[in-house]
């Protein structure tokens, strides 16, 4: 971060307007995007303007849809190194820069990966999950009666 804020040439009376982010992580994720409050917004929007934003949510989900999707290139690992990789596009343009609407969508959980292949499963048939749903199991209470680990446990959560 030291060598964006040599680039845009602040000062340390420049540095003490910035309020302490909530956290600093070790890489982008919309937690980044999330963290930022009412004043860390409004320094944003000294270098940036955005299209369709009403409130705080809707200026938080503009620009993460951009970090993402037009700009990743301005993703940080908190609000300040987003501010400053914004910043010296903004001194090069010589003009704040507009941040388009783009409808929001909520993160994916997990990654569009394959399953992963095992050679040791080469070989082994696909299981026929086809009437599983219409099968029930009945559990033995006798088998959980005569195991004292598991009796013991019953017991301390019933006293819960």
């Amino acid at each position: 971060m030291m060598e964006l804020i040599n680039k845009l040439g602040l000062t340390a009376n420049d540095l003490k307007k910035f309020p302490k982010p909530k956290a600093i992580y070790t890489d982008f994720r919309r937690t980044v995007v999330y963290d930022i409050d009412r004043e860390q917004m409004n320094i944003l929007k000294s270098i940036i303007s955005f299209q369709k934003a009403r409130n705080l949510t809707e200026e938080k989900q503009q620009l993460i849809m951009f970090l993402e999707n037009d700009r990743p290139t301005f993703q940080g690992s908190c609000y300040l190194e987003i501010f400053f990789k914004i910043a010296i596009e903004v001194k090069r343009q010589n003009k704040k820069l507009s941040i388009p609407y783009r409808p929001f969508t909520k993160a994916s959980r997990m990654k569009n990966s394959e399953i992963v292949q095992f050679d040791f499963l080469k070989g082994i048939n696909e299981a026929d999950n086809s009437n599983e749903s219409d099968q029930y199991y009945e559990e033995d209470d006798q088998d959980y009666e005569e195991d004292e680990d598991v009796e013991y446990l019953v017991q301390k959560f019933k006293l819960l």
